[in-house]
């Protein structure tokens, strides 16, 4: 027959199980922050590769807007017809 538990070994048991919980929500805040950072970082990067494609270019920038334009309305069409998460949206 298991032994019962008194009060206070409850107790402690509470505290080391809050103390647990107060650092995983720690690390937890970490890798969120470490994962905000890098997404970021990518974007940044993407948005440099994406100037630099654009200096290179020999369209002239309403052809290159009407061109992601475009682009943006296909992608619309896709997800309706597919009915894909409207993550593709943003652009």
């Amino acid at each position: 027959m298991p032994r019962t538990k008194n009060i206070k070994t409850i107790e402690a048991e509470i505290s080391q199980t809050e103390e647990q919980l107060r650092r995983l929500k720690e690390r937890c805040d970490k890798a969120s922050q470490k994962l905000d950072a890098l997404y970021e970082l990518k974007k940044h990067r993407e948005q440099e590769e994406l100037l630099k494609a654009i200096d290179k270019s020999t369209r002239t920038k309403a052809e290159i807007l009407t061109f992601l334009e475009s682009q943006k309305s296909c992608i619309k069409e896709i997800r309706l017809a597919e009915n894909l998460p409207s993550v593709w949206l943003e652009l």
